[in-house]
């Protein structure tokens, strides 16, 4: 592996460390599921202590960048990036109350809303037909004698995913799923709901991909917001 690495400066041996390897893995120099060299060769090609090249690794790691893995065939790889840790302040916001539904539901209106009416301007038929499959998942799952709530908030996310995959923006594709992964908060058990509300939430999206596939922003906005609104005052009933 031929990393593009710079001289470093004495007086910021580890902030230059960080920084290098965190462009060569932004920059895709170095690829998700790749190693980086062992600590020995980094340590040759930055010139400076093997302390300085554990605590860039250390940092690189607590940034989300990396994996260090320990044992035979460990060493530092380098991970897909996603919303892991943005997700993870989220939920530490919830628990510590700072965020509760209703912020949370104020901003998804806002945002699923907009990425509905995106969707419904530049949907093509291969991808409307990938958000009617995940419908008829909904569907079978409906007919049966009980739809739990947990399996539903599955499929309800999946739909909503695809809806701003559509949307081909990945900072709403980011932003969707990292709220989506604590709609519940932290402690929130998932119980089983009225089957009329699950059908009511089914209908809803049901009319959301309707208005996408018509291609009518204005209706898709319209629903996308009035499930989310729906949606936050179903999600305590018991």
């Amino acid at each position: 592996m031929a990393l593009n690495i710079q001289k470093i400066k004495q007086n910021r041996r580890f902030h230059d460390v960080v920084e290098q390897l965190q462009q060569a893995i932004v920059s895709g120099e170095l690829k998700p599921g790749e190693s980086l060299p062992p600590e020995m060769k980094l340590k040759e090609m930055f010139s400076t202590g093997r302390g300085t090249i554990r605590e860039a690794l250390r940092m690189l790691e607590q940034k989300g960048l990396i994996d260090i893995r320990i044992g035979a065939g460990g060493g530092a790889f380098v991970r897909s990036i996603g919303t892991e840790k943005i997700t993870e302040q989220l939920n530490m916001l919830i628990q510590f109350k700072k965020v509760d539904i209703d912020h949370i539901s104020q901003f998804r209106e806002g945002v699923e809303g907009l990425v509905a009416e995106i969707a419904a301007t530049m949907a093509t038929p291969e991808q409307v037909d990938h958000l009617q499959s995940i419908l008829a998942q909904i569907k079978s799952l409906l007919e049966k004698d009980h739809a739990f709530w947990h399996k539903f908030i599955e499929i309800d996310i999946q739909l909503h995913m695809a809806i701003a995959g559509i949307a081909a923006n990945p900072i709403y594709e980011a932003v969707i799923e990292m709220v989506h992964q604590n709609i519940l908060g932290p402690d929130e058990p998932f119980s089983e709901k009225d089957q009329a509300i699950l059908q009511q939430n089914y209908e809803d999206l049901e009319g959301i991909v309707d208005a996408i596939a018509s291609h009518d922003p204005v209706r898709a906005k319209t629903l996308a917001r009035r499930h989310v609104s729906r949606f936050k005052d179903n999600i305590n009933v018991v």
